[in-house]
């Protein structure tokens, strides 16, 4: 229904080891829902609990499609459990494979780290992943696993972290920060697991409290707000994941060691880099310096503020 040429666009900035002439991006879902229960997550409000699949081959079929009519070659699987069924997964490959499609891909809502395996991450490198974001949310087993419910145990993240780098895969781990049970300690765990695991990136989301969550109900009852808040009309104030501003106050620690922290967290973004042919540069033509300087700004601005003017690459 429109012309596709005029949307074209400069990827240069991306991760791409085929070296493929990329023009276009597609987004695509090859399942919905997560049968898991973090209590921040309010994803099964949207798309229920149970995990529903398309047809591999209906997939395949829509790759495919983009590919050789549109010109598409990089794809994004926005699933929120892309590798929950190995059957599954395994079978989409195999049919970009077989099809011999020449695409690449990555996984931008993360992966369950639990459900992989290293026959599952290098098939899906032959088919076309080259990057690949892994949900963690936080360093410190109690609050992982405990509090937040992930049920994800270290030597497994570590496991997974080492698979990507052995298929030369680029890695982004995903955490979050802000969460009511955080302290200086748990904190530090979460900043030290970064060091060892030395992912090409990490992304540390400020904690959104959504409502239907328990995470949100629990706020509600023990009046954690930071700010005052209409519960009726939360919709009238944009809040995101990546803003540095602050939702939620801790039990046991400052919101200005809050803030300490996403600053430290903030140098560690891209630290580790590795995949990155051009070391200085985080993508999108920013460099560090320029990085460095965004941060700073960032943080010379009032901590009440709730729009974050992202530096993500």
């Amino acid at each position: 229904l429109i012309n596709i040429k005029k949307f074209e666009m400069k990827f240069d900035h991306l991760y791409n080891p085929k070296k493929l002439p990329i023009k276009h991006k597609a987004a695509i879902f090859t399942s919905r829902a997560c049968p898991l229960a973090c209590n921040f997550c309010d994803m099964f409000l949207v798309m229920g609990k149970t995990h529903r699949k398309r047809s591999a081959k209906a997939i395949v079929d829509e790759i495919e499609l983009l590919n050789k009519s549109y010109g598409v070659n990089y794809f994004s699987f926005m699933d929120d459990q892309l590798t929950l069924n190995k059957a599954h997964i395994t079978a989409v490959c195999d049919g970009i494979i077989k099809r011999k499609l020449k695409i690449i891909f990555d996984t931008p809502n993360g992966l369950w780290i639990n459900s992989l395996r290293e026959e599952v991450i290098a098939k899906m490198v032959e088919a076309g992943l080259v990057y690949a974001k892994i949900a963690i949310e936080h360093g410190n087993d109690h609050m992982r696993n405990k509090v937040i419910g992930k049920v994800l145990d270290r030597k497994q993240i570590f496991k997974v972290a080492g698979l990507l780098k052995k298929y030369k895969v680029m890695s982004c781990g995903l955490f979050i920060i802000g969460f009511p049970e955080d302290t200086n300690e748990t904190l530090k765990d979460t900043y030290d697991m970064m060091g060892e695991l030395q992912l090409d990136k990490v992304t540390v989301s400020t904690l959104v409290p959504h409502p239907g969550t328990a995470l949100f109900n629990q706020v509600v009852k023990d009046k954690l707000f930071i700010h005052e808040w209409n519960l009726d009309e939360l919709w009238k104030t944009p809040v995101g994941h990546s803003q540095t501003g602050f939702l939620i106050r801790p039990y046991d620690m400052s919101v200005d060691d809050l803030y300490k922290w996403r600053k430290k967290f903030d140098v560690m973004k891209v630290k580790n880099w590795k995949t990155n042919t051009n070391v200085e540069s985080l993508g999108k033509g920013l460099r560090l310096h320029d990085a460095d300087a965004a941060v700073k700004e960032t943080f010379q601005k009032k901590k009440s503020s709730l729009i974050y003017e992202s530096i993500e690459s």
